[in-house]
């Protein structure tokens, strides 16, 4: 669905905590979610470690449920460093170069600051989905190289 390059710059600040889609249809009764219609993938371009800033992911919050509750308490937060506990399920992965790090797209997630005075952290994301899915959270309707098509008449 696209694909596009993230670079996390030298002594840049935290991103926001954020998810990049929502449940569409909601939880079942029964407290189950669907399963996922969309993935991100990240795939880094050279080593992610924690001075250049991995990309924290909150577990579970792909869960409608635990989603709002957490966008909730993150909304009233005042800490600019860290806005989460050590008790949250939290994990920031560092990777290798040309690893791989695969997640729901409903999950929350950040990527946390780069230390580095001079290293920038580049990262291919791409975006998979069901063929139903359209994406018009993040990314709008406008292309950027539009398609061309070629018409003919008949006399």
């Amino acid at each position: 669905v696209y694909a596009g390059l993230i670079l996390s710059f030298p002594q840049s600040a935290h991103q926001p905590w954020h998810q990049d889609g929502e449940a569409l249809f909601g939880e079942m009764e029964d407290g189950r979610d669907l399963p996922p219609y969309a993935l991100n993938v990240f795939i880094p371009l050279d080593r992610v470690t924690e001075e250049l800033g991995p990309t924290e992911l909150w577990l579970k919050s792909h869960k409608e449920s635990t989603a709002k509750e957490i966008m909730k308490v993150l909304s009233t937060s005042t800490d600019d460093n860290d806005d989460h506990t050590n008790n949250d399920p939290i994990i920031g992965p560092t990777l290798s170069r040309g690893s791989v790090l695969m997640y729901d797209y409903r999950i929350c997630h950040r990527g946390t600051r780069n230390l580095s005075d001079t290293s920038v952290r580049p990262m291919l994301y791409l975006m998979y989905a069901r063929p139903w899915f359209q994406e018009h959270l993040n990314f709008g309707s406008q292309r950027l190289f539009p398609t061309t098509t070629t018409t003919t008449t008949q006399e």
